[in-house]
């Protein structure tokens, strides 16, 4: 029993790292998968099926040498026990078997000996397949517990200001931020959005518009600096009572499987049918809902698969019309429209902006030009600022900008 104790601990301690690997390859096999089947347009168009096989072979190849490997281990240890068992009993008869021969010991005496031996035993093979299980659960667990160790977002030891209503005046106090240590994103930004002002973040790709955004959404927290609404600061306040008055349009357009019903009605749950159509309208949605026979209630699979990008971020906006927040982020809300339902779009959007404190990042400097700011981020920094009017008379940054789509 010592030395099936001792192989038993030195087999687990081997084991247990198995199966934790084994973990982390189905994670990343079904994982893999799972984009390959949301991709799949893109896999077809450039014909990379054969490319795909052989990247899901190599992962499932991975996994089945893991579990080779897993099975190898606890085969042994179990054939360890039988052998060791046996090995014991073929001892003890042959001792006991010399015990009754001297007289030494009765037949009775080395039967009762040995149905006992079997009472010990038997627990000592279940517990190799026991152990073998219990060694999978704790690696299982070793997992579980790097998710359970994971900081809370919001964590209710320091984010402890709850809002009620908000009015959306927002300070930027020389933020600084980074995704990579020693690779900062922004540097020093300091600008004020104040109550019902809109704000136009322009740009290069990369420059910085985005993470500006994400700070102001609390998805993002500054290494350095403040960022406040209504004078509170941001890294204090709740998330729940802040993101309950923010009302967001992304350029992914991500939309849930089910009914454009539901996805418009995500933020809002319960609203009326009246604040459902007037959305509806706000946004545009019924120009194309009105072509499907199940209008409102047709089913758009996956993503909104089913959709053209245009009809996607018209969901999107209804979305963020219905949800009627106090502070709105709109990133390239325009991005997948044609030329006639932007001009549409932009009504909108005026009437759902007012009044609200709004970012906007948009490429086509064209849906910017009313904003109250415009902010020209380079490198992670405010290179210019002022009205549209403004900065096109500097002929600086903004300037080259606008004139190079002017031309386009």
């Amino acid at each position: 029993m010592a030395v099936f104790g001792v192989i038993s601990f030195k087999a687990f301690s081997y084991i247990r790292p198995v199966f934790r690997e084994r973990g982390q390859l189905n994670a990343e096999v079904t994982g893999r998968l799972t984009e390959t089947l949301n991709g799949v347009r893109v896999i077809k168009g450039f014909n990379a099926e054969d490319q795909e096989i052989k990247t899901f072979e190599v992962g499932v190849e991975k996994l089945y040498l893991n579990v080779k490997k897993s099975l190898t281990s606890t085969s042994l240890l179990t054939s360890s026990a039988t052998f060791l068992i046996g090995l014991a009993t073929v001892g003890i008869m042959g001792l006991g078997g010399y015990y009754v021969i001297n007289d030494s010991m009765t037949m009775g005496d080395l039967i009762s000996f040995v149905l006992f031996l079997g009472f010990v035993t038997f627990p000592i093979v279940q517990m190799s397949n026991i152990g073998s299980q219990l060694t999978e659960a704790f690696a299982g667990l070793d997992r579980t517990e790097e998710i359970m160790n994971t900081a809370i977002e919001d964590d209710g030891s320091i984010r402890t200001i709850k809002l009620d209503e908000i009015k959306g005046d927002i300070i930027f106090n020389d933020v600084s931020f980074a995704y990579e240590e020693g690779k900062p994103v922004l540097k020093n930004i300091n600008f004020t959005a104040p109550v019902g002002s809109v704000t136009a973040l322009v740009g290069t790709s990369g420059s910085g518009k985005t993470t500006i955004a994400g700070l102001a959404a609390t998805f993002l927290n500054p290494d350095s600096g403040t960022i406040t609404v209504d004078g509170v600061d941001l890294t204090k306040v709740s998330l729940n009572s802040y993101r309950s008055q923010l009302g967001v349009v992304l350029q992914d357009d991500f939309l849930f499987e089910g009914t454009i019903r539901e996805n418009i009605l995500f933020p809002r749950p319960h609203a009326t049918e009246e604040e459902l159509i007037n959305a509806v309208k706000g946004a545009f949605v019924q120009e194309f809902t009105d072509r499907f026979e199940k209008g409102l209630d047709t089913v758009i699979g996956e993503r909104g698969v089913k959709l053209s990008g245009g009809q996607r971020q018209r969901i999107a906006i209804a979305r963020a019309i219905l949800a009627n927040p106090r502070i709105l982020i709109l990133d390239e809300a325009t991005s997948n429209l044609d030329t006639e339902s932007e001009s549409y779009i932009q009504e909108s959007l005026r009437s759902l902006m007012s009044g609200r404190t709004t970012f906007v990042i948009a490429h086509r400097l064209s849906t910017i030009r009313q904003a109250n700011q415009i902010l020209v981020i380079e490198n992670g920094e405010i290179e210019e600022r002022g009205k549209h009017d403004e900065l096109i008379e500097k002929k600086g940054r903004y300037f080259q900008l606008y004139t190079y789509q002017a031309r386009i």
